[in-house]
C-alpha cells in the first residue's frame, strides 16, 4: 500500500506544472540572473594579486624608502610590482588604472597619491604608515643610543616579512556566495508548495482525493508517510538540480564539501515539505489561500536570510540574532557559509540539529493537527 501511495503522489506532483515551475524553473532563472549581475565580481576585483604601484624619486630623495619597496616585491609572494617613473607619467597610469597608487618621495617625505578607495589603496597606505613610524623609531634611537640602531634596523626588515599570505580555509572569500546560499535556501523550502498538497490531499472536506481515501478506509498514516515521502523526494531532486547548475553549469564556488552540503539541502527539503504540510493542515481556508501563507512566510525567511539583500543575515545578528536561530533559511545559509569557510564542523553541526529540530517540531504539530479530524458526511 505504501508504495502504491507513493508512486501515485509521485507521479501527480510531477505533473503539476506550476510546482516545478517554483521548484525548479524559477530558481534555476534567478540563479542566472544573480550570476550574470555579481557572479565573477570578486574574481575580477577583489581576489588579491600584486598591487601595481608607480615610485617616484626625486634625486635627492632618501633611497631607504625605495629599497623597502624593492624588498617587498622580491620573491613569488610579492606584495607590490613597482613602476619607477616620473611624476607626469605615473599620474597618467593611475587615471587609467594601470596601478592603484603613487609613492611620490620628494626628499622631505613620502606621499602617496591614490584615485579610489579600496582594499588595495588600503595596503599601500598601510605600508607608507609603516615605513614613517619605523623610520621616526631609527631616528628617536639614534638619539638615544646610536648604538641600537643597527638592531632596530634589522628589526625593521624583519617587519616586512610579517605580511604574508597565508590561507586558513580552502575557501575564495566571495561576499556575493551569500546571495546563492540563500538562492539554495529558498530552493528547498519551495517544497512548501509539496507539503500544503499534501495536507489538502487528506482532507476529505478540501478536495476529491482525501474524500476517495476516507471512503477506501486506507491506513491514514500510511498514506500521509507515503504523501510527505514523494514530495520530499521531489523537492530533494529540484534542489540538486538547481545545485548542480549553480556549481558546474555557472561555475559558482560552493567549496568541495559536496556530500555535507547535499545534506543540508535534504534536511531544508524536508523542512519545506515539513512546513508547508503543517500550515495546510490548519483550518479550512482554500489550497490557493494556505499557498499564499507559506510562500509570504518563505519569502520573508529567505528576505531575512540575505536572498534580496545581501548583509542582511549580518544586520540581523548584530539587532536580533535570535531570529537567525529560528529562521530556517538563516540556518540553511549559515550552515552553507560554514561549510565553505570552517575546516571544523561545529557550526555546521550545530545549525543542522537545530535544523532537525524545527522539522521535528513542525511533524508533531502537523500530527496534532489532522489526528482528531473526523467527518459527520461527505
Amino acid at each position: 500500500m505504501f508504495f502504491r501511495l507513493f508512486q501515485y503522489n509521485l507521479l501527480r506532483s510531477v505533473r503539476m506544472k506550476e510546482i516545478l515551475f517554483w521548484s525548479l524553473i524559477f530558481p534555476i532563472g534567478l540563479g542566472t540572473f544573480f550570476q550574470v549581475t555579481f557572479g565573477h565580481y570578486m574574481e575580477k576585483e577583489e581576489i588579491f594579486t600584486e598591487i601595481p604601484v608607480a615610485y617616484v624619486e626625486e634625486a635627492d630623495a632618501d633611497a631607504s624608502f625605495g629599497e623597502l619597496l624593492d624588498t617587498m616585491e622580491e620573491g613569488d609572494d610579492a606584495l607590490i610590482a613597482v613602476t619607477d617613473t616620473s611624476m607626469e607619467d605615473a599620474k597618467q597610469l593611475l587615471e587609467e588604472k594601470e596601478v592603484s597608487g603613487i609613492y611620490y618621495n620628494s626628499g622631505e617625505e613620502v606621499t602617496l597619491y591614490v584615485k579610489e578607495e579600496g582594499i588595495k589603496p588600503s595596503i599601500l597606505q598601510a605600508v607608507l604608515q609603516e615605513y614613517e613610524q619605523t623610520k621616526q623609531t631609527i631616528t628617536t634611537i639614534a638619539g638615544v643610543n646610536p648604538m641600537l640602531v643597527e638592531q632596530a634596523v634589522q628589526a625593521a626588515g624583519q617587519s616586512v616579512d610579517m605580511i604574508v599570505d597565508e590561507k586558513y580555509t580552502g575557501a575564495d572569500m566571495d561576499q556575493f556566495v551569500n546571495y546563492f546560499y540563500a538562492l539554495l535556501a529558498m530552493t528547498s523550502l519551495y517544497g512548501c508548495f509539496l507539503g500544503v498538497n499534501c495536507a489538502v490531499d487528506i482532507k476529505a472536506d478540501q478536495s476529491a482525493i482525501g474524500a476517495r481515501r476516507i471512503i477506501a478506509s486506507s491506513s491514514r498514516f500510511v498514506g500521509i508517510l507515503a504523501d510527505v515521502a514523494a514530495s520530499l523526494l521531489i523537492q530533494f531532486v529540484c534542489s540538486i538540480v538547481g545545485f548542480v547548475y549553480l556549481k558546474y553549469i555557472l561555475g559558482v564556488r560552493f567549496g568541495s564539501r559536496i556530500p555535507q552540503l547535499l545534506l543540508v539541502l535534504l534536511v531544508a527539503s524536508f523542512i519545506g515539505v515539513a512546513s508547508g504540510f503543517f500550515f495546510g493542515s490548519l483550518g479550512k481556508r482554500s489550497r490557493d489561500s494556505k499557498i499564499g501563507i507559506v510562500v509570504a512566510l518563505t519569502m520573508l525567511e529567505c528576505f531575512l536570510s540575505g536572498l534580496m539583500v545581501g548583509n542582511m543575515y549580518h544586520i540581523v545578528q548584530e539587532h536580533c540574532p535570535v531570529i537567525n536561530k529560528i529562521n530556517p533559511a538563516a540556518l540553511i545559509v549559515d550552515a552553507l557559509y560554514s561549510l565553505d569557510i570552517y575546516d571544523d564542523y561545529t557550526r555546521y553541526t550545530e545549525n543542522l540539529v537545530i535544523l532537525l529540530g524545527i522539522a521535528v517540531l513542525l511533524c508533531i504539530g502537523s500530527f496534532l493537527a489532522v489526528r482528531r479530524e473526523r467527518y459527520a458526511s461527505l
